[in-house]
């Protein structure tokens, strides 16, 4: 009876809402592309994810020439938690496999609480 039609229904509904996912991360792809990110870091301060001393801290011009990956992440984000720890051992691996300046990742935190931020980074082993 109706079963089939429910169910080609519910696959269409699937569809189209991995089509609409698709398209807003290619969509954001675009826009991450098009952030002239060098102006925007300018002489910025990056707080190393161990939570040291800001004056201790890197400025943006230790990425010049390197490959850089931005990652958006936050403690409350539980994809974002299990993906994580998958990323730090890739980067590690990265890191054995090429030359040191060959790769940085720079974590951008929605966690507002910097006492957060560094106790995820912390379990993650950033």
């Amino acid at each position: 009876g109706s079963r089939p039609a429910e169910l080609r229904s519910l696959t269409e509904a699937v569809s189209d809402t991995e089509a609409a996912v698709r398209g807003a991360r290619a969509s954001a792809v675009r826009a991450a592309a098009a952030v002239p990110w060098g102006e925007v870091l300018g002489s910025s301060r990056l707080e190393p994810a161990t939570g040291s001393a800001a004056a201790d801290a890197p400025g943006a011009e230790r990425l010049r020439g390197r490959v850089v990956g931005l990652y958006f992440t936050a403690s409350w984000c539980g994809p974002c938690r299990r993906f994580t720890p998958k990323l730090v051992q890739l980067y590690e691996a990265a890191a054995r496999a090429s030359p040191p300046d060959g790769l940085e990742l720079v974590l951008v935190s929605w966690d507002e609480i910097g006492d957060e931020r560094r106790e995820y980074a912390r379990q993650a082993g950033m």
